[in-house]
């Protein structure tokens, strides 16, 4: 072995072992690192472990600690039983918000329990009648078991009584109670009943739903059912949600008169305070008794419930099954439940003259008029109020619930709506009745005929100016065969519904089924009477006839202004459907069907939000509505007005005669405005027929106003035009394409200038914009906001930023209009005084760049009913803008190719020269070559020549027709060269080629492309010419000299022996070299 291998050898061995080293000495590091961590995750939960038992048994000691310190046994036993808490309802007093709403849930919480007294063992113990007969003494009492009373306690000194979960049964016929003028009767019950509240999803209906309390077979209540229509405000003002609740409640103490013929009532009072804190008070049999019965008879003094149910009163031949007000009783409810109710008239509530009715809590629900027919009478009848009914009255809403009463009777004449008042029915009489609603909820009720929620006033009847809505909510109420879903206003009732800032109210989610009627989901105005709506949202309603938002009958006048007024969109109906619903035409009103329906103009121009009709044969304005809406913003109104097609722009407005029919369309910014400005909302509604938000026979003011003066619609039109250099290029428009302004200037010293290409306004107001159609046509509208005087107006095209290849017209027009008033036309309509203008002389002054300015008077349009004139450049047809296009520019190329031919012979570099027109002249080329190339030497017989591209660039003016898409040609001439290659001949001939360049716009027509074609001509040595066919190319033909020199057979010879000799030479060397290589090389 090698001294070298061996040692390479070694030292590969040391290497060996000390990489084996390295992987010994890693691997065992690897092996302590995974013991290590295998130990930690072993021991570290055990030490979690152990300090989470640790804190565990620290916190419970100190929990255990606590509890011994702190706990009684009553205590830990309340907690306990806090747990069930949730599913029943603490009855107690509603809190309420700025708008009157109750908070949270306390819709369940509206019937307040009577407080435990503070010190039980104070009170006198009640166990026996004889017990019970001290009450007449005062003080204060408890009982101690139920007890039965057949004689009259009259209460002439403060006394109090705490049912303490035990019954009283009286089993006299006239009152268990009667309260005189200087006592004061105060009924707690210190044990509270249980009320369930829970959701009714499977409910029908959200309204009409009836309230029932059950007895035991002593007549002691077991249970009271009454139903809640609970509702919620949708963010952004939009409506309201509604929900229904079942209330269960389980009395604990109670009065009830279980005489079999009944009892006249529970409690009578003729003056002092009656103060119902807690308990039931019913009455089992009182449909049995022979005359009036109420169960709580207020004649006198001052009633205030907070608290238990008054519930059961039934007979149902009287008014006020359960509680009846007379002799100016003032009735404060602040809490309790009066529920299960029947009667004629004022099933839960009935006041008479001179009383006052404040409900500020609590729950009325579930309380019925019955069925009965009834005609008209001029005294206030029966039929009305399943809640509450006033007559004479005074009714002051600021909270509670009015929820789910009936009035089911009905009138014996079709479409008169003189029954009703589901929630609550309000009328005049001989003292004067108001109503104002500033809170609360009236909702879920039910009427059979007019006024599902409240029906306010009555024929002969009405409330003046005595009803006002300032709060609340009216919301899920519905009307069946009558007007006025959620509100029914009277002749001779004037109604305000204007909420304070910072407070809302809504009227929402009512119906109007009436068949037969014209309408009102929301609300509706009979003939004669009158609505004032303020800052009011009116929205999403929906009619099944015609005007979704607001309708009116052909007795009906209304204003829409901006002005704390309304902004009604995006309502719906029933479109042009020839299905739309009509109303029955009683009272000869069925100008809906044979005016509205059958005029096409009106059915397909939109109606929507707004609609109006009477006979067509009106001779005066029964309607004004403004441009603009509540915000400020732009109504965009749309369709018809009279019978003719019609839009209102926002600086204007429109009045009409006998109909409208009009949409709006108002932008994102509108809308927010007038949420942001709302403090009503009347939205969700729906009428059956017509004006599913409000309908009216009456009058309707939607704003703020005493006067309103009515100008005619100023606009004009004018034409923007194009030129290209010096044509009419107008065809090369596009709808859009330029943009103009029309400015308003009140002093000589406004007055818009061009700064460069920098339009200045000069302090004028922006009044409206517009660009052209692709016509060119434009219109802009100064609209109706001036009075008498004259008027300056200016008219400028604005610079484009798109357009840059566009010379402006920079004219300004001037535009004086005189305006003034005719007093002829003033009229009168809902107390408003509508001042009537005119625009009598226009003057318009042309201010071109250069400052030499013309004037001139255009003819005025009045035809229409608004001011028109047309803008032009000389007062005659002339385009009042034209605008200078940049030159028009086509380009194309050309590329000029020959051929080459050789025959007989191989191509050399033959050079072909071309010549344009003024190298050629008289059939000579007189001048110098344009371009000249040279094949290329080769073995081939054909070679192509293809000349350098010629470009194209051409303007109008250089088309034959001096307008696109016109064309233009070209001459060229392609000559070969003579050379001096020897055998060659050459083609002593031309070729002259014509070139059409034809323009081709491009899709703008502001520029275009040029396809070119060439015919070529060959003209030989001899001058004869001769056409080359379409798809043959221009050949050159040379042709090559094939014989050979003239020496005899000596020349032959001499090849030969040249060619043997060459021969021999060849076979000597392969012989030579074939042998070295047999001896196998040097």
């Amino acid at each position: 072995m090698k001294p070298h291998a061996s040692k390479s050898r070694a030292q590969a061995n040391v290497k060996r072992e000390v990489s084996h080293g390295r992987r010994h000495a890693v691997g065992l590091t690897a092996a302590c690192v995974c013991t290590l961590l295998v130990t930690l995750s072993l021991v570290l939960p055990a030490f979690a472990a152990g300090a989470s038992n640790d804190a565990q048994s620290r916190l419970a000691s100190d929990a255990a600690v606590t509890d011994a310190s702190t706990s009684s046994p009553e205590q830990k036993n309340a907690r306990g039983a806090s747990h069930d808490e949730g599913s029943s309802a603490c009855v107690g007093e509603s809190p309420t918000g700025s708008d009157g709403f109750s908070s949270g849930d306390a819709a369940a919480s509206l019937a307040k329990a009577a407080p435990a007294p503070g010190n039980a063992n104070s009170a006198s113990q009640v166990a026996t009648s004889s017990d019970f007969q001290k009450l007449t003494e005062g003080g204060s009492f408890q009982l101690t078991s139920d007890v039965t009373v057949s004689d009259t306690v009259y209460i002439a000194v403060d006394t109090s009584l705490d049912l303490n979960g035990h019954t009283i049964n009286y089993t006299g016929g006239s009152s268990l109670f009667h309260v005189k003028s200087a006592g004061t009767l105060t009924i707690t019950d210190s044990k509270s009943p249980e009320d369930t509240k829970t959701e009714a999803p499977g409910s029908d209906s959200v309204t009409g739903n009836e309230a029932s309390i059950e007895y035991d077979s002593a007549g002691k209540p077991k249970q009271l059912t009454y139903y809640v229509t609970e509702s919620t405000p949708l963010d952004g003002k939009s409506g309201t949600i509604e929900t229904l609740f079942k209330h269960t409640a389980t009395p604990t103490g109670a009065i009830t008169a279980t005489n079999s013929d009944g009892a006249n009532s529970v409690i009578y009072m003729d003056g002092g305070t009656l103060n119902i804190e807690g308990g039931t008070i019913c009455m089992p049999n009182s449909a049995k008794h022979s005359s009036d019965v109420h169960i709580i008879d207020a004649e006198g003094g001052t009633f205030n419930l907070s608290g238990g149910y008054i519930a059961g009163g039934q007979r149902t031949s009287n008014w006020g099954g359960g509680v009846h007000l007379k002799n100016g009783t003032k009735l404060n409810m602040i809490g309790g439940v009066i529920a299960a109710n029947k009667a004629q008239a004022g099933a839960g509530v009935y006041a008479e003259d001179g009383t006052e009715v404040n409900i500020s809590g609590g729950i009325i629900s579930g309380n019925t008029v019955v069925e009965g027919q009834y005609g008209w009478s001029d005294a206030a009848g029966p039929g009305y109020g399943g809640g509450v009914y006033a007559v004479g009255a005074t009714v002051n809403i600021s909270g509670g619930y009015i929820t789910n009463n009936r009035v089911l009777a009905n009138y014996d004449q079709r479409g008169q709506g003189l029954i009703g008042g589901g929630g609550i029915a309000i009328v005049n009489n001989s003292s004067q009745a108001k109503l104002s609603v500033s809170g609360g909820h009236i909702t879920g009720n039910f009427s059979q005929e007019a006024g599902g929620g409240l029906y306010v006033g009555r024929e002969k009847k009405g409330l003046g100016a005595n009803f006002t809505v300032s709060g609340g909510i009216v919301a899920s109420n519905v009307a069946r065969d009558s007007e006025g879903g959620g509100i029914r206003i009277s002749n001779g009732t004037q109604a305000t519904f204007s909420a304070a800032e910072g407070s809302h109210a809504y009227i929402t989610n009512n119906k109007c089924n009436s068949t037969f009627d014209w309408g009102g989901g929301g609300v509706f105005v009979q003939q004669g009477g009158k609505l004032i709506c303020l800052n009011a949202l009116i929205t999403r309603n929906d009619a099944g006839g015609y005007g979704g938002g607001v309708g009116a009958c052909p007795t009906g006048e209304t204003v829409v202004t901006h002005t704390q007024g309304a902004a009604i969109y995006e309502n719906t109906d029933a479109g042009s459907s020839m299905s739309a619903h009509m109303s029955g035409g009683g009272h000869g009103k069925n100008m809906d069907d044979t005016v509205a329906k059958a005029s096409e103009t009106f059915r397909t121009n939109g109606h929507a939000d707004y609609f109006l009709v009477r006979g067509s044969d009106s001779n005066n304005y029964i309607t004004a509505i403004t441009g603009r809406m509540l915000g400020e913003g732009a109504a965009k109104w749309d369709g018809s007005i009279d019978g003719k097609k019609a839009a209102i722009d926002a600086s204007s407005g429109a009045q009409a005669k006998y109909m409208v029919g009009l949409t709006s369309n108002p932008d994102m910014d509108a809308k927010a405005s007038a949420i942001e400005a709302a403090t009503l909302t009347i939205s969700g509604n729906y009428a059956h027929n017509h004006g599913g938000g409000i309908m009216t026979n009456g009058g309707v003011v939607l704003g703020k106003v005493t006067s309103i003066d009515i100008y005619p619609g100023l606009s004009l039109n004018a034409t923007k035009a194009l030129s290209q250099q010096g044509m009419d290029a107008s065809d090369q428009l596009k709808k859009g394409d330029y943009s103009f302004v029309l400015l308003r200037s009140d002093s000589d010293g406004e007055k818009p200038s061009w700064q460069g290409n920098s339009l200045s306004y000069g302090g004028c107001t922006l009044v409206d914009t517009a660009s052209n159609d692709e016509d060119g046509s434009l219109m802009l509208r100064a609209g109706d906001d001036y009075s008498s005087g004259t008027y300056r107006f200016y008219v400028v095209e604005l610079p484009s930023t798109t357009a840059t290849t566009t010379t402006f017209d920079k004219t300004i027009y001037q535009i004086d209009a005189s305006v003034e008033h005719e007093g002829s036309k003033d009229t009168t309509l809902l107390g408003i005084t509508f001042k009537y203008y005119t625009v009598n002389s226009i003057t318009v002054t042309v201010i071109p760049p250069d400052g030499l300015s013309s004037s001139y008077n255009p003819t005025i349009d009045k035809s229409s009913g608004d001011v028109s004139f047309t803008l032009t450049k000389d007062g005659n047809k002339a385009a009042a803008f034209t605008n200078e296009l940049a030159p028009y520019k086509t380009s194309g190329s050309f590329t000029p190719q020959v051929k080459k031919h050789v025959e007989g012979g191989n191509m050399k570099e033959f050079t072909f020269e071309l010549y344009d027109e003024k190298g050629f002249a008289n059939g000579k080329f007189t001048g110098t070559p344009i371009q000249s190339k040279t094949t290329t030497k080769s073995e081939e017989r054909e070679a192509t020549v293809t000349f350098d591209k010629i470009d194209y660039k051409l303007g109008l003016p250089d088309l034959d027709t001096q307008m696109r898409g016109g064309k233009k040609t070209y001459t060229y001439y392609v000559r070969e060269k003579s050379g001096s290659d020897s055998g060659y001949t050459y083609d002593g001939g031309y070729y002259k080629i014509v070139v059409t360049a034809k323009d081709c716009p491009v899709a703008d027509n502001l520029s275009g492309t040029l396809t070119t074609t060439a015919t070529c001509t060959y003209a030989d040595a001899n001058g004869k010419s001769t056409d080359v066919a379409e798809g043959n190319n221009p050949t050159f033909h040379n042709k090559y000299a094939t014989e050979l020199p003239s020496a005899g057979q000596a020349g032959i010879t001499i090849a030969y022996v040249a060619g043997a000799a060459a021969l021999g030479y060849g076979v000597w060397r392969l012989v030579k070299a074939r042998g070295k290589s047999r001896r196998g090389g040097e």
